[in-house]
């Protein structure tokens, strides 16, 4: 097999570029490749000096355009360049850990029938992570190299198949690209939407477009061409709507099925059970209100020194489990748990070592949540937000006196039976 050629448009961002081509040449990959940056007559003289050294001392190849030429001219000529080769193109504001290579090639090899295939990351729109379609930090408990090596162990193999891949770093099949053509530079111009037209291009001559799951590659975004991006975007969407009639609808059918929930579940998962701070229960009702709002305080207070996860009823038959870090929330672990399936909620937070259950309110949840901080061998906190260890009827309605006839039990239970069982969690917390 011919080697890959690994390709990075340059324009500006002397910082970042320098960060990703680093990373390209520190990363240990045992594919065979050779990287080609392409100096797109940039407006900064020390970039274009750095790598014109890079290129002196043989550690990359440097093509240099007299000219501006834009994103897509440059790639196209780049991509000519070695007409035997993969290619892989690389925005000059990523960065990449050991192996990063392996997982795109070795996701191609699998799949045949595959165009293109890209890694998820923290910016990448649909194969974005851990909050599908936006932009992310990393987790700041996860540096890079961590994180990559959780997706590549979590996630070992998977593929998933999408409309288009995106073109932050994007493994293109030789004889795809044959077949296809290259991207259009007189739609697409300086950048934004010339992968995907490509992408739909390849879909109707019968290939497929994948995300390697195993592979997580970091990207800043929008260095190159901050100041012209909205507009380029804008223009862009107009184009693929009048080429591509129904994309819209594909894109968003897509992001409503959602197959890539399970991969970033897995990880999401093995953050939890592999974190180095505690993972936190916290139990409250639906209601939201000042018991919700005291909670996504908290949320915020332990964010860095703990994991926050908060359990609330879904409905008569279930609860819910999500991820919360405060007022601004980066995550999307969202789980659902039917209650006549304790076990499964057991196993799972069992399996994350939940270290402390910290209960809010028991309203809408069965009875069994009571004991579930002794099920886990969990230290018990309680706040309490108005009377529910008194009555089930929390706010003391007409007056604070109810005659016990007239209160709602919900579990069923005498007023004497729910005030002893109220005065052992008391006691045990």
């Amino acid at each position: 097999m011919h080697s890959i050629l690994v390709i990075i448009p340059v324009f500006r961002g002397y910082s970042e570029t320098r960060a990703c081509i680093e990373s390209v040449l520190a990363a240990n990959c045992r594919t065979a490749h050779e990287v080609l940056a392409v100096d797109d007559a940039s407006p900064e003289p020390a970039l274009s000096e750095w790598l014109a050294e890079l290129a002196r001392v043989g550690r990359l190849q440097l093509q240099r355009n007299p000219s501006n030429l834009g994103f897509v001219c440059s790639v196209n000529r780049a991509m000519q360049s070695r007409p035997e080769a993969d290619v892989v193109l690389l925005n000059s504001d990523t960065c990449v850990t050991d192996g990063w290579l392996d997982r795109l090639a070795d996701c191609a090899a699998r799949n045949p029938d595959a165009a293109s295939v890209c890694p998820f990351s923290n910016n990448a729109t649909l194969a974005s992570y851990p909050r599908s379609g936006q932009s992310n930090v990393l987790p700041p408990e996860f540096d890079l190299q961590r994180l990559s090596a959780l997706f590549a162990r979590c996630n070992a193999g998977v593929a998933i198949d999408v409309p288009t891949t995106v073109g932050f770093c994007m493994y293109l099949r030789r004889g795809a690209l044959e077949d296809v053509g290259l991207f259009d530079e007189q739609a697409f111009g300086t950048g934004y939407g010339e992968e995907n037209d490509w992408c739909l291009r390849a879909a109707g001559k019968g290939y497929r477009h994948l995300i390697a799951a195993d592979g997580f590659v970091f990207h800043k975004g929008e260095v190159s061409f901050a100041a012209e991006a909205a507009a380029a975007k804008a223009r862009a969407e107009k184009i693929m709507a009048e080429r591509h009639p129904g994309y819209a609808e594909q894109i968003a059918a897509y992001f409503a099925q959602d197959p890539a929930r399970e991969a970033r579940r897995a990880v999401d998962l093995a953050r939890l059970a592999v974190s180095e701070v505690p993972n936190l229960l916290f139990i409250t009702h639906h209601w939201g209100g000042g018991t919700e709002q005291h909670i996504l305080d908290l949320a915020g207070i332990c964010q860095g020194a703990a994991n926050v996860l908060v359990m609330r009823p879904h409905s008569s038959h279930a609860v819910s489990v999500s991820w919360c870090t405060g007022h601004d929330v980066r995550e999307e672990f969202h789980a659902f748990f039917e209650n006549d399936d304790r076990e499964e909620l057991l196993r799972f937070l069992r399996g994350i070592q939940v270290a402390r259950v910290h209960l809010h309110h028991v309203h809408g949840h069965a009875p069994e949540v009571l004991e579930l901080a002794r099920d886990l061998g969990a230290a018990l906190d309680v706040t309490l937000h108005d009377y529910w260890p008194l009555t089930p009827q929390y706010h003391l309605d007409h007056g604070g006196v109810v005659p016990e006839r007239e209160i709602d039990h919900p579990w069923g239970w005498s007023l004497a039976h729910w005030r002893s069982r109220m005065q052992g969690v008391l006691a045990s917390a």
